[in-house]
């Protein structure tokens, strides 16, 4: 349920251009991928270092996650592989201490082939 909830008010915001503390999604695209880059630091600047990703891709009206990984020591990560059929982000989520933390690329990628860089995400405390 929470995560139909959380998808229905992601793909909501992502359609309106609008932002929040808690979960920053930009109206922005890069190249289409075959391969995906991206980072992701805490809201207090600090690296996401070692922590869980997701590649998500826009299916049947809505994100879902086809893949998971980790980022690095430097909080980055690739997805190789990736389809070219469909738009890609990547979102970085973890439960902790009973919180919540989540965050988002700030760009997707269109379909097509290539390589996309998606930028720097921030993870927030969203409960």
């Amino acid at each position: 349920m929470f995560n139909k909830i959380r998808t229905t008010v992601l793909t909501a915001l992502a359609a309106l251009g609008i932002s929040t503390a808690a979960v920053t999604v930009t109206e922005g695209s890069v190249s289409a991928a075959s391969q995906v880059t991206f980072c992701f630091k805490w809201y207090s600047g600090s690296t996401y270092a070692n922590y869980p990703v997701y590649l998500e891709a826009w299916q049947n009206g809505r994100w879902q996650v086809i893949r998971n990984g980790r980022t690095n020591a430097s909080g980055c990560g690739t997805f190789s592989n990736t389809p070219t059929n469909v738009q890609l982000l990547v979102q970085a989520s973890m439960t902790a201490g009973g919180s919540r933390f989540d965050g988002y690329t700030p760009y997707y990628s269109n379909t097509g082939t290539g390589g996309a860089n998606l930028g720097t995400g921030t993870v927030y405390q969203t409960w």
